[in-house]
């Protein structure tokens, strides 16, 4: 089977790292996998690079998202590869897909997108306008699969819910990392470490973290942030301009998150809207207890009161106030939602068991044969990135 991945861009990003591992995982089974990004790569490459995984980059600019090398390109890269199936992820890359494939067929194509929401009205109109150019769209969202169909995107019986996954083995508390972590980076055993990961987007709402965080870190208390985007400068500014330079931290991109999770004693998400974050699920595998806003799938993954808290979008005095509470719960109160986030992670959202939804999907549209061939092959352990 030839598989072609299409996404946005190649970047340290939840929705990315589940295409890179969805392309080394199907590689790993015996199908010929090549990734598409629109926008040039800066990040993930080296995984792919592991598995002898081809990618190419259109080299679009990020908001170019009218060029018409957005659609040619994917149309030559239809007409080079011949797949078997597309599986484009996220609304540029959905939108090229399905344009070129009005262009140049290909027998199947697989759209999912990763969020409550990809845009305002007219960006989901797209979904609803282009639906039939697509076999099925999918949402690793329970909530935004939901709202899909209440607005009209695409019809129910056209959408499925496949959730994001990750190799929970590889998220495991590792008290030695903790020490050697902590040493690494100059934070005594005794200070109480936030931390956060996501891109520098308005997404992510960092204004209302780093509000939330000037309220509720006590003396000596530290939060890591962990990330990289459009909106560094903002970022900083707003650290420098709140006071915070001395208990928050900006790490930029790092490829140890693993560690930076076992070195920290609770995990903190400000989001203003979400899909199934894949970070969160990291985190709850690692075992921290976790602050988040309710938005998307973060209560899917966080269970309010037991493995973590949960509060509204946008509202920094109630993320501080969730951040308190949890600050002073005593140590054996955390690790106790810790370990049970963790467990619900594992039973849940383990990446075996994700890889095989996707299977059988792909198999389901392509008439059986050709994934089965796929599926002869055990999968690889390695684990998900971050």
């Amino acid at each position: 089977m030839k598989l072609l991945y299409a996404l946005t861009h190649l970047a340290y990003g939840g929705a990315e790292t589940q295409v890179v591992e969805l392309a080394r995982r199907f590689k790993d089974r015996g199908a010929e996998v090549e990734i598409l990004s629109l926008m040039d790569a800066d990040g993930l490459t080296d995984r792919l690079a592991e598995r002898g995984i081809p990618w190419t980059s259109l080299g679009i600019e990020r908001g170019a998202w009218w060029s018409p090398r957005l659609v040619t390109g994917v149309v030559e890269t239809y007409r080079r590869f011949r797949p078997d199936l597309v599986h484009s992820h996220t609304l540029p890359a959905n939108f090229a897909c399905r344009a070129a494939r009005a262009v140049q067929p290909v027998p199947v194509l697989i759209s999912s997108a990763h969020n409550l929401t990809e845009g305002g009205a007219a960006r989901m109109a797209f979904y609803r306008m282009t639906d039939r150019l697509a076999d099925v769209t999918t949402n690793c969202s329970l909530s935004a699969v939901e709202r899909y169909v209440r607005i009209g995107a695409v019809p129910a019986h056209r959408i499925r819910y496949v959730p994001n996954g990750i190799d929970v083995a590889r998220f495991a508390p590792d008290a030695q990392a903790r020490t050697r972590v902590r040493a690494e980076l100059g934070i005594a055993e005794d200070v109480f470490v936030w931390l956060a990961v996501g891109r520098m987007t308005e997404q992510k709402d960092w204004p209302n973290a780093l509000d939330a965080a000037s309220r509720a870190l006590r003396a000596g208390d530290r939060l890591l942030i962990v990330g990289t985007g459009e909106l560094d400068d903002e970022v900083r500014q707003g650290v420098a301009g709140r006071g915070l330079e001395k208990r928050v931290a900006l790490l930029g991109v790092r490829t140890d998150v693993a560690e930076l999770m076992c070195a920290a004693d609770a995990f903190l998400m400000s989001s203003a809207w979400e899909g199934l974050p894949v970070v969160l699920l990291e985190a709850a595998a690692a075992g921290l207890p976790i602050v988040a806003t309710r938005v998307g799938g973060n209560d899917q993954v966080v269970m309010d009161g037991e493995t973590g808290l949960l509060v509204a979008a946008r509202d920094s005095a109630a993320l501080a106030a969730a951040m308190d509470r949890l600050r002073k719960m005593g140590a054996a109160e955390r690790s106790a939602f810790g370990a049970r986030g963790r467990q619900h992670v594992e039973r849940t959202y383990g990446l075996d068991a994700v890889i095989a939804q996707w299977d059988a999907l792909y198999a389901e549209f392509l008439g059986g044969a050709a994934a089965s061939s796929v599926r002869s092959s055990p999968a690889s352990n390695d684990s998900v990135g971050t």
